[in-house]
């Protein structure tokens, strides 16, 4: 486990863990980083106390394959298919006694919260992503049959928009006011990909959502205008990276 001065670019963590790392996370305020293990144990280092770890969720062996943050909420995804729910201010204290729980019958690899915290979207590998709603307690909201495993998503800066991908060849958007889809994206998307095997398991928005960045396995990197909904550029036209398998993208 590595961690970087972005400001320096000195290496401020050189630590190995006891389990091979599944996922990695900030709170929104950087009170703590979390990183989800293979073993099932979700471990949180403190900046603050020189990056130590300060506390361990360890409530299952199953791995800790996804986790994200709201102002008040972890929530903590699991290849089991149970994702929990923490109370932030309760986790900083060391207290990991989960507010709800959700249970999916499939493996979950993808959970997002939206930019109000209001809601959180859960992707798993039936091609369900299950919408829960802080307003009625984190119960069910909405939900949204894509037929293929979901591997990422990700709500537009503004959290009017949900991008959905995985190991189908689309990236499907939604209007979370209507939660109809954006056809348009679905019929962009299809039309870059050639390689019978590609997935896309990562995407991302930029900051004032003008564009949107997506990668993975045979696809190369495309960056699509999301105003037009068309292709601005795409790494499968060079020799670099258009046989690459993309793992992430970072804003």
């Amino acid at each position: 486990m590595n961690v970087l001065s972005v400001r320096s670019r000195t290496m401020i963590l050189n630590s190995i863990l006891s389990s091979p790392i599944k996922s990695i996370a900030f709170s929104r305020r950087d009170e703590r980083l979390g990183i989800g293990l293979k073993d099932g144990i979700l471990t949180l280092l403190c900046p603050d106390s020189n990056w130590e770890s300060v506390g361990e969720i360890d409530q299952s062996e199953s791995c800790v394959s996804c986790q994200d943050w709201s102002s008040k909420i972890l929530a903590c995804g699991r290849m089991n298919g149970s994702v929990t729910l923490f109370d932030t201010d309760k986790v900083f204290s060391n207290f990991f006694v989960p507010v709800t729980e959700f249970t999916s019958n499939h493996p979950v690899r993808s959970l997002a919260f939206g930019a109000s915290g209001r809601f959180l979207a859960i992707g798993d590998d039936d091609g369900v992503v299950s919408i829960l709603s802080a307003e009625s307690g984190w119960t069910f909201f909405n939900q949204i049959n894509l037929g293929y495993s979901i591997l990422s998503t990700k709500w537009s800066p503004a959290g009017r928009y949900i991008a959905l991908a995985g190991a189908g060849r689309t990236v499907s958007v939604y209007d979370t006011i209507t939660w109809a889809i954006v056809e348009e994206v679905k019929e962009s998307i299809s039309s870059i990909f050639t390689d019978t095997e590609s997935s896309i398991s990562c995407l991302d928005w930029s900051l004032d959502s003008k564009w949107m960045a997506i990668g993975g396995l045979g696809s190369g990197i495309h960056i699509l205008d999301t105003f037009k909904w068309t292709l601005l550029e795409s790494s499968a036209n060079g020799p670099t990276l258009s046989a690459a398998k993309t793992d992430c993208l970072l804003k």
